[in-house]
């Protein structure tokens, strides 16, 4: 079999808002995608300290980049 690379993202920083910076995620996960396009899965990591609505938010961001393969784990 074939082994595929590990991808990662630097962590989605805050704007000056308070909030995420969702555009510089849909960014990276674009740019992911065009480089590897046959890859489906992608392994999102979470602190405690994220809440929930935010940590669906960056897997929703997953499966609208077409990567529908997610897995969780925390940091």
């Amino acid at each position: 079999g074939s082994i595929t690379p590990q991808l990662t993202v630097d962590p989605i920083r805050k704007t000056p808002v308070d909030t995420y910076d969702w555009d510089e995620l849909k960014k990276k996960l674009k740019d992911l995608k065009a480089k590897f396009r046959a890859k489906t899965d992608i392994l999102v990591k979470s602190e405690d300290k994220i809440d929930y609505s935010t940590f669906i938010q960056a897997m929703d961001e997953c499966l609208v980049a077409d990567f529908p393969n997610i897995s969780v784990s925390g940091v």
